[in-house]
């Protein structure tokens, strides 16, 4: 959105052990912070093709939060 912010919710499984796989665009200053149920994720951007994944899954409710730093 306008303010550089992502929230996705879903529902997770535990049979399905891939990560969450986000789109991040290329910030001109600052970088993404990402956020797994509220907790802080250490995640690295693929600079070819803004490719996030973020280790958030199990079985349950989940949201996952990129933000603008």
């Amino acid at each position: 959105d306008e303010a550089g912010e992502l929230s996705l919710r879903y529902a997770g499984d535990a049979a399905v052990t891939a990560p969450t796989v986000l789109y991040l665009p290329e910030l001109p200053e600052g970088r993404w912070s990402v956020r797994c149920d509220g907790a802080p994720v250490e995640v690295s951007r693929e600079p070819a093709t803004g490719r996030v994944e973020v280790p958030c899954g199990g079985p349950g409710s989940h949201e996952v939060l990129a933000a603008r730093e």
